[in-house]
């Protein structure tokens, strides 16, 4: 999509559909959470100071990042306090790719309703899966939605969302994780304190039981 001004079509300004950390490790870890922190968004605010203090150390920091921010990808510039904390503490990894169930970023309730684009959602994913599939052992993926599932505003596009990603690269026999056994949803990592030991999550069953019963 075209731009003459340089500025971030809004079609693609509230989704994020994948989020870098050192891609090119040879240890992946991705990781789905529910959806996008507004925190990215001071990459192209124009008066955020943090952006502009990046811009004078990088001069073409801006348009690299609005380049990908058009196609709803960014690299990490600057990440929230949930990724820093999943980064940190996942000593096995060298390489983060972070996707979302609801691509649209906002912390609003009514704009979280309307969810964003979840079928082009589902095949982002899908597409990063299989390039990395051809070069990795393994594909470890870390499930990180948390219960907001069952909040009846975002429910049904989020379960919806959940076992289109499933279908999609289920035929990829990826390795999902979750960091805890005794939730109805696997833990949002920003509120788990326990040791980042990651355990096998039974996906399908997941899905069977508690999706589709839903």
């Amino acid at each position: 999509m075209q731009n003459n001004n340089n500025e971030i079509p809004k079609v693609y300004a509230n989704e994020r559909y994948v989020l870098h950390y050192n891609k090119n490790g040879s240890k992946p870890l991705f990781v789905i959470c529910f959806n996008p922190t507004t925190f990215a968004t001071i990459f192209t605010e124009k008066n955020d100071k943090k952006f502009q203090e990046l811009c004078s150390k990088d001069k073409d920091l801006k348009s690299k990042v609005e380049e990908k921010r058009n196609a709803g990808i960014c690299d990490s510039v600057v990440l929230d306090n949930t990724l820093k904390k999943i980064i940190k503490r996942s000593k096995k990894y060298d390489s983060f790719i972070f996707f979302n169930l609801i691509p649209r970023r906002s912390d609003n309730k009514k704009e979280l309703e309307k969810a964003g684009n979840i079928e082009k959602n589902a095949e982002e994913i899908k597409n990063y899966i299989a390039s990395y599939k051809t070069k990795c052992e393994s594909i470890d993926i870390l499930c990180a939605w948390g219960n907001i599932l069952d909040n009846k505003a975002y429910r049904e596009k989020a379960i919806e969302s959940c076992i289109k990603i499933y279908e999609s690269i289920k035929e990829f026999n990826c390795n999902y994780k979750r960091l805890d056994t005794d939730k109805k949803h696997p833990h949002h990592p920003a509120y788990y304190n326990g040791p980042f030991d990651f355990i096998r999550f039974d996906i399908k069953d997941y899905v069977k039981n508690v999706l589709r019963s839903t």
